[in-house]
């Protein structure tokens, strides 16, 4: 699974405007490679990458003076004092933004917006709960397959999923779907479905079959991710399977040892159950850069340390640009893993 080695170059930076309630921002920008493994065999290799990059804000400001309300959705309602926007400017197919908080202890979370007029967001959540008028904010636009990888972005494309390399999305049931860049359409499809607006939420593991023998670089532009990072793992509150979720690395642009990154917090309702071995504990696998073999980590809550088997893994890294399979076991509840930043340092 997993094969990439990221390369970043900082082309400028640029700081936060003073007045943020009605200017956009821009963090800084450059790009980073992430190099897709060929495979070694007959068979395909299958990778896990993740994009390190996110795209530019379009906005960024605060809550001061806005009012919070629900509409019959029970959807949260932002209204501003001033008009700020122009009206559907972060809706619409190929345009899909989303609001995520920078301020307060749910700082990272976010929400797609589902539609805006010149002085209000609507989210497709509620967060009245979360939200005060001390609250900051910005608004982004999600990555699609076609913003990420314009015309296959490098892979190979084909006539159809069996002939191109593909791309996999998994939801929340861990079900994936497979895209394919046609070279018959010149477009993102699954199936015969159009699919180049296809989003990819951020922190989200994406999984690469990839049919021919040579190693290919996906470049990634965008801004540095400097916020930080909010990124739901499945759980179950009943019945026996277990529920997994491919993540991006929270530190796209930076190795980190398992025991730096609050995976584990001593609760279960915050981070990973821990236990005296790995059937008892949830897990995480990190995949080999070279071979695609995955090795899975638990906490073990006898040694109070990350270990695989009764190895001290305490040291072990999830490399740079990583994406890693959560293994969380039967009746324990989804959580939100909020990590905080910045994920490299910029000097």
């Amino acid at each position: 699974m997993k094969l990439l080695r990221s390369s970043l170059a900082i082309l400028l930076a640029a700081g936060l405007s003073s007045n943020a309630q009605t200017t956009a921002t821009t963090d800084p920008v450059g790009f980073t490679t992430v190099t897709v493994r060929g495979k070694t065999s007959s068979a395909k290799a299958f990778s896990t990458v993740v994009i390190p990059m996110e795209r530019a804000d379009a906005f960024a400001g605060s809550c001061a003076g806005a009012s919070f309300s629900l509409d019959g959705s029970n959807r949260t309602v932002i209204t501003f004092g001033s008009d700020l926007f122009t009206a559907n400017q972060f809706t619409g197919t190929g345009n899909q933004h989303y609001l995520r908080l920078t301020s307060d202890s749910n700082n990272g979370d976010f929400s797609t917006i589902v539609a805006n007029t010149a002085n209000s967001i609507t989210l497709a959540d509620n967060f009245n709960s979360v939200l005060t008028t001390s609250s900051t904010f910005s608004v982004t636009p999600y990555w699609t397959l076609n913003t990420a990888l314009p015309s296959g972005g490098g892979l190979n494309s084909g006539a159809n999923v069996n002939a191109a390399d593909n791309v996999i999305i998994y939801n929340a049931n861990f079900t994936g779907t497979t895209y394919f860049y046609s070279s018959t359409n010149n477009r993102w499809q699954t199936g015969i479905t159009p699919s180049n607006d296809v989003i990819i939420p951020p922190g989200t593991g994406l999984g690469v079959d990839r049919k021919q023998s040579t190693a290919v670089g996906l470049v990634f532009p965008g801004s540095v991710p400097l916020g930080w990072s909010a990124v739901d793992v499945n759980g179950s509150t009943s019945g026996s399977a277990t529920k997994n979720t491919l993540v991006g690395s929270a530190y796209p642009l930076a190795s980190k040892r398992l025991a730096d990154i609050g995976l584990y917090t001593g609760s279960s309702s915050t981070g990973l159950q821990g236990g005296a071995s790995a059937a008892a504990s949830d897990t995480v696998t990190i995949y080999n850069q070279s071979t695609g073999v995955g090795t899975a980590y638990f906490y073990s809550t006898t040694n109070n340390r990350w270990q695989t088997g009764i190895s001290d893994a305490s040291n072990v890294t999830i490399p740079e640009g990583a994406a890693v399979l959560i293994a969380r076991k039967s009746g324990r509840a989804p959580f939100t893993w909020y990590i905080p930043q910045p994920t490299m340092a910029l000097n």
